[in-house]
């Protein structure tokens, strides 16, 4: 083809004119390209800024990429390269590369949205999705995706086509996720994300430090690190998927049961509207807290997952099956309750079978669960378990047991037993059933249960049965103690009021029959009102009773308000009572704490009082230590209340021993040691009162033991010590005794008394009664003059009458006697004692009283009649006689002013006077005047003092003048002798009156005699 030269020419003016507008284009690409950007931006609605970095044929690069508002974008690029290329629809974009990407995402109303990036994509299509044909290369690309159960953080790096070839790593990571009810802490992923052949494949372990459902089905869920091995694909447009993943669990938690490491297998295969899956898991150990645990643990099964939730089911089987906590401290409450009374062998028995349990103990069973639009089922079926001790339950059958949205349902039979424990069947129908129990015998106890009624609620499980149990107690047997129980729906424990009976029950002398109490169980408290028991000790009947009674089983205590034992046999009647008593369980039997007590114990003659103390009961055995008062119970007390401390107390076997500290009321002065034994059959007992050495003085005095003593001595200074016995028997009681000391000194109404000392042995130490004669030495005894030296011999009769058998005191050179008479101690009656003297000389009489200017001879007896009443002691006629003649003669010095002649006259012849007769009459109180008549008949043996006389007869300088003498004296008896020594000597009664004075020069006071009767 040829062309002109004109037509040539143009055309290369044409090349010329295009080539110079490409050239123009392509040198304001980068301006075109931002106008196009901008426009096309801006048509869509959506903020971005931008850098171009290369507008090339092929490539076109963009950094500093924001999409979105400025202050908050939803796309952030570092850089973006996006390659061109010719397609079948023309020129299309083949490959993206980016880099330091960062996206926000949302999810909700089941789709994704990306913010302002949504108006830049494709609108949405009806056709099914499919993976683009786009070679893509992403680094450090991140996205943050916010959703209702939390928010997720994505990383991904890779390259390749999304079609098939694409590979990279996946990272992600929630703090926390929650769903429904559940909460997982800390899940990631990091693993592999490919496309083959339009199918995306991960394989990557998930992750979960903690998942927790707090309430889920009514049961706690929660799981501890916890590693998920996922290896999945799903098709592109997500119309199915299939994989597996391999789940190890460091354990979960489901209510109160725990695990040990777990693994499991899924495989699933399906997609929309459902998935299959099949599992196995392994459960190295299985916790339940609070009731048992179960080792070496096996799931398999098949599963269905839609829409509306899961389906699965198979088959659970449990190899070194184990008692778990529960079952252990049952078993230990058991192993305590076996040393309790009653129940205790039956409670051994079954602690046994319990501790058995666990060898080769196994278990399989039919398993489903449900999920299914919001609802959870659960049902096992074909129950087995069996352990090598030969317990075993079966229970055949499809859904036996099962959990809906109805609650529990029971169904079928199950049948149970052997290995130690009772047989039975149970039957249910659904929501109620019916228990029955063989009687569960052991060792002498049998417990015996009614059939068990039972009702199952949404609230829980109702029960109503009745129990019946025989057995042993300490020393005797229970028989037929029973009692319902009934436990409502929900209800931790029974309550409501119920009577307790009992058929019989004995305690070695002790016999119980038929009774019963109304028991209200309030709580964890069970009540007894006015609990009442009676029966017979021994033959007599008694009754046990209180006011009120509780037991508080939460923590093992009981207490009693006014407790009464009675007994009202004739021959041994008892009363105590006490306002309080609690205790309960511990580590070495029953212990607690009385107060009140107070009461007699069959014929002891001894009544105790404000008894308080910590007893404990171990092994049958019950011990009491405390303090209380002790009071003679005789109808006329022979001794005042004391106060019995450090009392060791303790009752086995129906014998009561022990032992404690006597003391005064009033001071705490230690009297003696007691030591009790007493046996509850025979109504046999004995007490020995030991006593060291009882000191009395400032801190004690008979009167503070005995009223007998009171007004008869007082100021008691010294000790006794010995031992007194009592012991009774159901036809009485008897006591000796046996005391001694070395001196006592006190006060009584007839003058001070000394060194008392010597041994008194009674018959009947209760009444005071003595053994035969008695004796004492008196080492001295002022009645008004000190005599001492005596011996009495005495006996104590019944009624507190005193028999003085013979009483003599040497005085002297003669004797004082109190002649035999009884005495009576009991009320303030009139005493009356005859003292007799013997052959008393007078010389030695005035040497030992001093009188220093009188002296005399002669013998003398007489008799000397005491009364002593409530006004004191006196004289009524006594009278001492001078056996023969004797002298009397008073050289004192004399005042002769006022004296007068015949006054005169009569001291000079009493200077040395011979008498033939002599008498002293004697009248009055000894602690009073007492008036002595004194008579004497003599001669003189020297001369009268010179003088002139009326008289005819010149008498100056005679002797042997014949003279009679009558002399009354009233004076007080005690200070007779000591007015005699005054005469001369008035330093005795300065040093009695002012005994501080300085002894002074010795005067002579004037003898004055006042109208005296004529002398003769």
């Amino acid at each position: 083809m040829a062309f002109s030269r004109k037509a040539l020419l143009g055309l290369v003016c044409l090349a010329s004119l295009v080539l110079a507008g490409l050239v123009g284009v392509w040198s304001y690409r980068l301006t075109i390209a931002r106008s196009y950007l901008d426009s096309y931006f801006a048509q869509k609605g959506v903020a971005a800024s931008y850098e171009i970095k290369a507008i090339e044929v092929r490539r076109q690069r963009l950094e500093h990429l924001r999409i979105g508002p400025a202050a908050s974008p939803d796309l952030i690029a570092d850089w973006v390269e996006v390659d061109i290329g010719p397609g079948l629809s023309g020129m299309t974009v083949t490959a993206v590369r980016a880099g330091g990407v960062r996206i926000k995402a949302r999810y909700g109303a089941e789709k994704i949205t990306l913010g302002a990036v949504d108006r830049l994509l494709p609108p949405p299509s009806n056709a099914p999705f499919r993976l683009p044909d786009l070679d893509v290369a992403l680094e450090d690309a991140r996205a943050r995706l916010d959703t209702p159960f939390g928010a997720i953080g994505f990383r991904l790096d890779g390259q390749g086509n999304l079609q098939s070839g694409f590979e990279g790593k996946l990272a992600a990571l929630a703090p926390r996720l929650t769903l429904s009810n559940c909460a997982a802490e800390q899940a990631t992923l990091y693993g592999d994300l490919s496309v083959v052949g339009r199918r995306p494949t991960l394989s990557a372990p998930l992750r979960v430090a903690q998942l927790a459902c707090p309430k889920l089905s009514a049961t706690q869920f929660s799981m501890t690190q916890g590693v998920a091995h996922l290896d999945a694909s799903i098709a592109e447009d997500g119309s199915d998927w299939k994989g597996q993943a391999k789940l190890t669990l460091a354990g979960f938690a489901a209510g109160a049961w725990r695990t040990a490491p777990v693994a499991a297998q899924v495989q699933f295969k399906g997609g929309a509207p459902q998935t299959t899956l099949r599992f196995a898991a392994t459960i190295g150990r299985v916790d339940q807290a609070s009731r048992a645990y179960a080792a070496d643990v096996r799931l398999t099964g098949n599963g269905l997952l839609g829409q509306r939730g899961i389906l699965a089911q198979g088959d659970v089987s449990a190899r070194q099956l184990w008692a778990g906590p529960q079952i252990l401290s049952g078993e230990r409450r058991l192993v305590d309750l076996g040393r309790a009374a009653v129940i205790g062998p039956a409670a051994q028995q079954l602690a046994r079978a319990m501790a058995q349990l666990h060898k080769g103990a196994q278990g399989r069973a039919g398993f489903s669960i449900s999920h299914v639009d919001g609802e959870t089922g659960f049902a096992l079926s074909d129950l087995q378990v069996s352990s090598g001790s030969g317990a075993r339950v079966t229970w055949a059958g499809k859904d036996r047991l099962g959990w809906g949205a109805e609650g529990w349902t029971l169904t079928g039979r199950a049948q149970f037993g052997g290995g130690g424990f009772p047989a039975g069947e149970a039957e249910f129908g659904g929501k109620t059933g019916l228990v029955t129990l063989a009687p569960y015998v052991a060792r002498g106890a049998r417990v015996a249960v009614s059939p068990v009624r039972l009702r199952l609620t949404n609230l829980g499980l109702g029960l109503a049965t009745k129990v019946s149990l025989d057995g042993p107690i300490p020393s005797g047997r229970v028989r037929q103690l029973s009692f319902p129980i009934t436990l409502s729906p929900g209800a931790p424990r029974p309550s409501g009021c119920f009577p307790v009976r009992v058929q019989a029950a004995s305690a070695g002398p002790v016999r119980i029959g038929p009774s019963a109490v109304q028991t209200c169980l309030d709580g964890s408290t069970l009540r007894f009102s006015a609990p009442r028991l009676a029966g017979r000790i021994s033959g007599d009947p008694f009754q046990l009773s209180a006011l009120r009674a509780d037991v508080h089983l939460a923590e093992g205590r009981f207490s009693v308000i006014d407790g009464v034992f009675g007994v009202a046999g004739a021959q041994m009647g008892a009363d105590l009572r006490l306002s309080g008593l609690n205790g309960g369980a511990t580590a070495t039997g029953w212990a607690g704490r009385l107060s009140g007590l107070s009461g007699s114990l069959g014929t002891v003659p001894l009544q105790l009082q404000d008894g308080q103390g910590d007893w404990h009961f171990n092994k049958g055995a019950l011990r009491f230590e405390g303090q209380a008062q002790v009071k003679d119970a005789s109808p006329e007390p022979k001794f005042l209340p004391i106060r019995a401390d450090q009392i060791q107390m303790g009752l086995r076997d129906g014998r009561l021993s022990g032992t404690a500290l006597l003391r005064t009321l009033a001071s705490g002065a230690e009297l003696s040691r007691l030591t009790l034994r007493h046996d509850l059959g025979s109504g046999d007992g004995h007490a020995l009162l030991d006593v060291a050495g009882l000191v009395f003085g400032d801190q004690v005095q008979p009167e503070d033991i005995t009223p007998v003593t009171l007004g008869v001595v007082a100021n008691v200074r010294g000790a006794i010590s010995g031992q007194g016995h009592i012991q009774w028997t159901r036809q009485g009681v008897t006591s000796q005794g046996r005391f001694a000391s070395d001196g006592l000194d006190f006060a009584a109404a007839f003058g001070p008394v000394a060194g008392m000392a010597g041994e008194i042995a009674f018959a009947d130490l209760l009444h005071l009664v003595t053994q035969g004669d008695q004796e004492l030495r008196i080492a001295a005894i002022n009645p008004g003059v000190i005599v001492g030296d005596g011996h009495v011999r005495y006996r104590i009769l019944p009624g507190n009458q005193v028999e003085i058998l013979s009483a003599r005191w040497p005085f002297a050179g003669g004797a004082l006697v109190l002649e035999p008479t009884v005495l009576d101690l009991s009320e303030a009656a009139v005493r009356r004692l005859t003292f007799r003297v013997e052959a008393l000389d007078a010389a030695r009489f005035i040497a030992a009283m001093g009188f220093e200017n009188i002296a005399a001879t002669g013998v003398y007896d007489g008799v000397l009649p005491m009364v002593f009443d409530q006004q004191g002691g006196r004289i009524i006629g006594g009278r001492l006689v001078a056996r023969g003649g004797g002298t009397v003669s008073y050289v004192g010095p004399v005042s002769n002013e006022n004296l007068g002649m015949m006054g005169k006259f009569a001291f000079d012849a009493l200077k040395s006077m011979r008498y033939e007769r002599l008498s002293i009459d004697l009248d009055g109180a000894i602690d009073g005047d007492v008036i002595t008549r004194i008579s004497f008949a003599g001669v003189n043996q020297a001369p009268v003092a010179g003088g002139r006389s009326r008289l005819p007869v010149k008498v100056l300088g005679a002797s042997n003048l014949p003279f009679i003498f009558n002399v009354t004296i009233s004076a007080k008896f005690r200070q007779l002798f000591d007015m005699a020594k005054s005469f001369n000597d008035p330093s005795v009664l300065i040093n009695r009156f002012l005994p501080g004075l300085e002894p002074l020069p010795k005067t002579v006071p004037p003898v004055q005699p006042v109208d005296s009767p004529p002398q003769r």
